[in-house]
């Protein structure tokens, strides 16, 4: 199957920007999948779906979260609600099975010059997005009677490791963070110090 030219528009796009991604053809559509790591959060793919109708492209983040439990969903739904009044153009869904997903489209009328620039844009904004919104949906995951707010500086982030630190036995959500380079060699130098000191 020849790649549609929305797909080949947008996959150049993101050959500019060193993006990783792969593209999936099916008989009726085809699609480019790019993936992230949210900082708090887990592995999240965005796929810019184009049916070959021009560039109206869906993009969509299918099972953000899977299976909501039912007495966590009306939460959930305000958690979504509150990320869609913060954010432009993203639509946090909840569906229901109590699968969140995200989407965004794309008018039909976006020229060729411009959607390869345009999906990159997004795909960079949908990471800002999740990077600082994260930490309400695991909120209100893993925890009963706690608020976290949510603003511009990202602070829903810190107070969910300090509600971490305090309630260990309440709260089973781990934060992790894969090492730097520094980190690793921070953590080699201090234990060659810890030799030397033992050697001594």
């Amino acid at each position: 199957m020849e790649t549609y030219k929305t797909i080949k528009l947008i996959s150049e796009a993101f050959d500019r920007h060193e993006i990783k991604y792969q593209i999936f053809e099916a008989e009726q559509y085809q699609e480019i999948q790019a993936s992230f790591s949210i900082k708090i959060g887990p592995l999240v793919t965005v796929r810019f779906n184009s049916r070959n109708k021009g560039n109206d492209l869906e993009i969509r983040i299918i099972g953000l979260v899977n299976g909501v439990p039912a007495e966590k969903r009306k939460g959930m739904l305000e958690i979504c609600n509150t990320l869609n009044e913060r954010y432009r153009f993203t639509k946090f869904c909840l569906n229901k099975e109590g699968n969140v997903s995200v989407e965004y489209d794309l008018p039909i009328s976006t020229g060729d010059d411009c959607v390869g620039e345009i999906c990159f844009e997004v795909f960079v904004r949908l990471i800002q997005i999740l990077n600082q919104g994260y930490s309400l949906i695991a909120s209100t995951l893993y925890q009963n009677d706690t608020v976290i707010t949510l603003n511009r500086n990202n602070e829903g982030a810190n107070d969910l490791q300090r509600m971490m630190k305090d309630k260990q036995d309440e709260i089973s959500i781990k934060i992790s963070r894969m090492p730097s380079a520094n980190d690793a060699n921070q953590e080699t130098s201090k234990e060659n110090d810890q030799q030397d000191e033992t050697i001594g």
